[in-house]
Order: C-alpha cells, then structure tokens, then sequence
C-alpha cells in the first residue's frame, strides 16, 4: 500500500470510530418521562473500551495488521473524545495479551486503564505496550467490565468491543446480554467486527450491535448507517390499536417498569398529537421494560427493548367499548348501588348507575346488587356502547305488632329464590326491591310450629311504595 491509499485507508478507518464514538455519547442524551419533557441529564458519562489482544489480531488487513489499525485509530478516537467533551469518561479493558495462544487461558482480561477523565494519553501509552498474543475470552471481559464502572446514581454507561473473531472459551453470548441489561450497562455494546468471516455477525446478534469492518469498501455503509442514527435520539411512540388495528386509542394510563428489578420509571396518560398520531415520547434506551396499560381490565406486556438512536413503534392492540349503566327514571336510582364487572379472572371493575365506563371488547359477567341481585352477560365491541337501562327500586314497608322470623322471597318461573332474611322481625321494616312479584314468609314467636307460617304475597313496582301490615 502507497502512502496515499495508506493515508486514505486510515482517514476512513479514523472517521468510522469518531462516528461510532457519537453513536455512544448521544445515546447519553435521553429524557425522563415528566410533563415538561425535559431531557435526562447523566451526572457522568463513561464509554468502556475492549480491545481485542488475541494471537489473531497480528493478521493482515488492507495492507498492515489487525492490531496496528486498531491502536492507531483508537487513539485517534479517544483524543477525539477528549477533545469534543472533556467530561467524559474513558476506560480500557483488554483481552488476550498476557498468556500465550498455547495456554488457552480463558481469564486473560484486564482493566488496563480505569475510567477517568482527559486520559487519553494514557490509554495511548498503553497501547504502545501491549504484545498480542492469547486467546479470546469475550463473554469473560463483558461479565468482568460490569465492575469496572464505579457504582453512581445518574451516571450512564455504554461499551465499544473491537474484536477480530469469535468467542474461543465457550460461552454464551445471550446469556451475557441478560446479565449486562440487567446491570444496566447498556442496551447492546456496539461491536466492531475486524476481517470477520462472512456470517459470523449472526454470532453477535444476541449481545449487540455489529459493524462489519472487513475492508474499506464497506466503511461507507457503515458510515451511513452510524450517521442516521447518530443524528436522531431515542424516541418511541405507544400505538394502542383500536378494532380496525389504527393507533387511535388514547386517554389511557400507562406505566413503564424496569424489567428486571420491578422499579416504576414512567408514568403518563397516552395522547395523539395534532395529526391525530400517538404522540413522541423520549426515552431512556438503557435495559428493557414492562409496559402496563391501565384499561379495564389491564394489559402488560413484557421485556420492551428499545433500538437506540432511532424512532421506535410499540404496538399493542388495545380495542375498547363502552358500558352505560342507566335508571329508567331519568337518575333517580339510589346512590351507592355498586356494580360488579368481571371476567374469568374475578371482578375487573366496580361501577354504579348512571355512569359510563371503556372496556377492552369481549364478554364481561355483570352482577348488579340490588336486592334482589341482577346478573347478566354484557359483549363489549369495538367502538360502540352498550347500554343497559336498571329499574329504580320500589320500596316495601312492612308494619307489625308481633316478633318473629321472617323471609321475603322472590317469584322466579314459579320458584321460590332468597332476597333477604330477618332473623328477628321488627314493627316496622324497610327494604328497597326491584320491581316484581314477592311473598314474605313469618312464624311468629308466639307460636311454636311449623303449621303456624303464614305467607302473604305481594308486588312491587318502580318508584312507588308498598305498605304491607302482617
């Protein structure tokens, strides 16, 4: 290679990790989900490198070696850093550089440079050192980098891993990326694959972003690719699709939760914009979240991963219907009379007369409880409103001189069904009913046996009462 296809070949090369570097340090620039709006500001910023300093990175590449392109743009990179944002905080990790190939030590990785900030001269001095020679234990430096960043509220981590080939210790990369998220080091590091073999990026679709630098002439794309998503924060809209599978339902509650420690992180009432869309919302791409959305009865959907850099659509169908409950008397009904909603998972809501409420569509099992009780089976559609009109009660007074036990049952097709019992009757009672045909059935104490029980029929009509001596 010339001086000039060399001086270009590095300009690029240069470039590309500059990008990848912007990549990282604006995924920092997330936001909190208040009612302002207002950006999340980290109180630290760390970016990890992991170096590959396996045998293999003395190999050939566009005419010089793996391991002389990485330290020489790697420096190149963190100078940049250094530069553009002195706040930030850099560390180096590196792998398979102090035991020989032939020793197969899985362990071999070490935090060469602690996080700090303006260290760029040290971490180029280090570079200058280091001999590759061993093997590469990927998943073991990932596992291990989890306690090089130092332990602080508000502080956001990412991870660059440069590496010339697969993982050599066995291990597995999926489980790996659980652990990470769950340590909320990073969504997914950013890879930079160095003369890969065609296909091994799939080894890496678990643990993260891959770059495929295997010769210049891919740079470009990768560029391109690195650029767009540079440019454009995280942010993501919530599509609650109605029957027709639009995202126009809205005016629903939702939380978001941390995946895998429960923690609530957001709050906020879903709302479409001017162009009747689900509105923007910026937020955090570091871990995974559970998604509630409060409608009756609720939906929770699990392990929401966010793509960083890019405009994210979470879609969840979430068609409602409504159920109006209505007196025929124009809102003169009781105050107070619940109404039990419920499916096969028990009661998903209590509700009351002459009030309106937005179910997910399906079949509910409503109960009612007036005296007596009114059941029913209610299909809610998409939407439309179910209307369901409840007689006013009729009241019942009944007047008496004597004391005893008595029961006011209800005519259902000639059966006998319970409302209500009085264990020890007093002068005066009263009970509201539905309308209806009743009988009340007495003994009185005075006298003994069963021959004695008296029954007096009697009807109810709504809004109106009913005087019954006995």
């Amino acid at each position: 290679m010339d001086f000039r296809a060399s001086q270009h070949f590095y300009q690029q090369y240069f470039s590309l990790w500059v990008k990848v570097a912007c990549v990282v340090l604006l995924l920092f620039a997330t936001t909190t989900l208040q009612a302002q709006q207002e950006k999340f500001q980290p109180k630290t910023q760390r970016i990890l490198f992991i170096l590959d300093a396996s045998g293999s990175m003395y190999e050939g590449f566009d005419g010089t070696n793996r391991w002389e392109a990485s330290k020489k743009l790697l420096s190149h990179l963190v100078d940049s850093i250094n530069q553009a944002n002195p706040r930030v905080e850099l560390g180096l990790r590196v792998y398979g550089h102090q035991y020989s190939k032939d020793l197969k030590n899985c362990q071999d990785s070490r935090l060469e440079v602690p996080f700090g900030v303006k260290n760029a001269g040290q971490i180029k001095t280090l570079l200058t050192k280091i001999t590759p020679q061993g093997w590469t234990p990927i998943a073991y430096s990932l596992r291990q980098s989890v306690g090089d960043f130092p332990v602080m509220a508000g502080s956001v981590n990412s991870i660059i891993l440069i590496t010339d080939g697969l993982e050599t210790c066995g291990a597995n990369l999926c489980d790996l990326a659980a652990f990470l998220e769950a340590q909320r080091i990073t969504v997914k590091p950013f890879i930079i694959g160095l003369g890969m073999k065609p296909g091994d990026n799939k080894y890496f679709d678990c643990l993260g972003t891959y770059f495929d630098a295997s010769s210049t002439d891919k740079f470009k794309n990768i560029l391109d690719t690195v650029i767009s998503r540079s440019l454009t924060l995280t942010t993501a809209q919530i599509s609650l699709l109605n029957g027709q599978n639009l995202p126009k339902e809205t005016n629903v509650e939702i939380s978001l939760y941390d995946h895998h420690n429960g923690a609530l992180l957001y709050n906020f009432i879903h709302s479409l914009d001017a162009k009747g869309l689900p509105d923007t919302l910026k937020l955090d791409p570091m871990g995974s979240y559970d998604m509630h959305v409060h409608t009756i009865p609720p939906i929770i959907k699990k392990n929401i991963q966010l793509d960083p850099g890019v405009h994210n659509v979470i879609s969840q169908p979430c068609a409602q219907g409504n159920i109006k409950f209505k007196d025929n008397m124009s809102g003169q009904f009781p105050l107070g009379v619940p109404i039990l909603v419920m499916n096969d998972a028990g009661t998903v809501y209590q509700q009351l007369i002459n009030t309106e409420s937005r179910y997910l569509v399906g079949k509910y099992r409503v109960e009612i409880l007036t005296l007596p009780r009114i059941s029913m089976v209610v299909e809610v559609k998409a939407d439309a409103t179910k209307e369901i009109t409840v007689d006013k009660p009729g009241t019942l007074q009944t007047i008496t001189d004597k004391k005893g036990v008595a029961a006011i049952f209800r005519m259902v097709d000639g059966q006998l069904e319970l409302v209500k019992e009085f264990k020890q009757i007093s002068a005066k009672e009263s009970t509201d009913l539905q309308p209806g045909e009743y009988v009340i059935i007495c003994r009185w104490d005075h006298k003994k046996f069963s021959i004695h029980t008296d029954q007096t029929k009697f009807k109810i009509q709504s809004g109106s009462n009913t005087i019954l001596p006995l």
